[in-house]
């Protein structure tokens, strides 16, 4: 029985770990891309004039 409940557990938290690293990787390419933009936009503006 013990067993069979850690087996489970185990394949719980597995695809619970997979689907919080899609959540981290997603929001760390949201934060990456966040503030990449504002510089981004800022360069070209003080650049171009």
């Amino acid at each position: 029985m013990a067993a069979k409940r850690k087996a489970s557990t185990k394949k719980d938290l597995e695809s619970k770990i997979a689907e919080l690293e899609e959540k981290l990787t997603k929001l760390s390419t949201q934060l990456e891309a966040k503030p990449a933009p504002k510089p981004a936009e800022t360069k070209p503006a003080e650049t171009k004039p």
